[in-house]
């Protein structure tokens, strides 16, 4: 659990989380990175926590958490989460021991929206509150998709909330709601997040990694986990960081040619610019990450796109 000036919010998570499963074999890794004020843990003997010296970013503090956890099954949250006691521990090792070439998301329920007490550790069955059930993706927003198309970080591998459909557990394209249920092997195979920058497009990132490598992404639609949505992101970053993030992700993941027509088509703006020379400076990480990456890609890109249905002509 990552988290940075979120006052209350995280140990209302770790509390959430303690009161609604059997936690006695469980070791929650709070990472506080860099906030202004220090967080107070001291009464979850369960709880390890971790102060960064430097900011790493979400993606940073997730990749430095999986590498910390002493288990082999690893839950990836936000700092502002609720859970109810409907056994969502234990369904979520049993998805994961079953299935360990697989990533697994939850149903996320908004629980920023309407009336609902935040201190309420416990998620009512019946809550009657916007919840969401994983993404689809794009890889082009069209001028018709977006009239602002030139230079808008959106316009290239955005992520779109999925349809609810029929089932309990089953394939999506995109991972979203921030839970994550993994093995941490497969996670560290996959390289988790390295490439990123601070925060952004992380989903897409891991959700493409998962299915290029030969495994899975599923929801376990099921297990609900409240989100606090919000309207101000206390890890916003510019919109350079994300464009850039997205260039990684077609840098990494897809042939050059294809991955230079997603970027091209961003068209030309300062924050395009600021993005691109991000690209050159960081060029020989991201070319070693490429080069790793097709040591384990076991589908090819035009596969992929066609398994998960993603319109990828413009």
């Amino acid at each position: 659990m990552a988290f940075r000036n979120e006052g209350s919010e995280p140990e209302m998570t770790v509390k959430s989380i303690l009161e609604t499963c059997d936690n006695s074999g469980i070791e929650i890794l709070a990472i506080n990175d860099c906030s202004d004020e220090e967080a107070d843990f001291s009464r979850y003997p369960q709880v390890r926590y971790i102060c960064n010296k430097k900011r790493l970013g979400v993606t940073g503090c997730r990749d430095s958490g999986v590498d910390e956890a002493r288990s082999e099954n690893v839950l990836i949250i936000d700092g502002h989460m609720r859970f109810r006691k409907d056994n969502w521990l234990e369904r979520g090792i049993e998805a994961i021991e079953k299935n360990p070439g697989s990533i697994f998301c939850t149903t996320s329920v908004d629980i920023g929206s309407g009336n609902f007490d935040l201190k309420q550790a416990v998620l009512p069955i019946n809550h009657g509150l916007p919840y969401y059930v994983g993404c689809g993706l794009k890889l082009f927003l069209t001028q018709k998709d977006n009239p602002s198309r030139p230079g808008n970080y959106r316009n290239i591998i955005e992520s779109k909330w999925a349809e609810e459909r029929d089932g309990r557990i089953y394939q999506i394209p995109c991972l979203m709601g921030s839970n994550y249920f993994f093995k941490k092997a497969w996670y560290q195979k996959l390289h988790g997040f390295k490439g990123l920058k601070t925060w952004g497009n992380s989903e897409p990132f891991l959700s493409l990694k998962s299915w290029l490598a030969g495994g899975d992404v599923k929801i376990i639609k099921d297990i609900e986990i409240g989100h606090l949505y919000r309207n101000k992101n206390p890890n916003a970053v510019p919109s350079e960081h994300i464009i850039y993030n997205k260039a990684v992700t077609a840098k990494i993941l897809f042939t050059p040619e294809f991955a230079e027509e997603l970027i091209h088509f961003l068209d030309d703006n300062p924050k395009v610019d600021k993005a691109k020379e991000l690209l050159k400076a960081n060029a020989e990480e991201i070319e070693a990450e490429r080069s790793y990456f097709k040591t384990i890609a076991k589908l090819s890109q035009t596969d992929c796109f066609k398994k998960l249905r993603i319109d990828y002509i413009i």
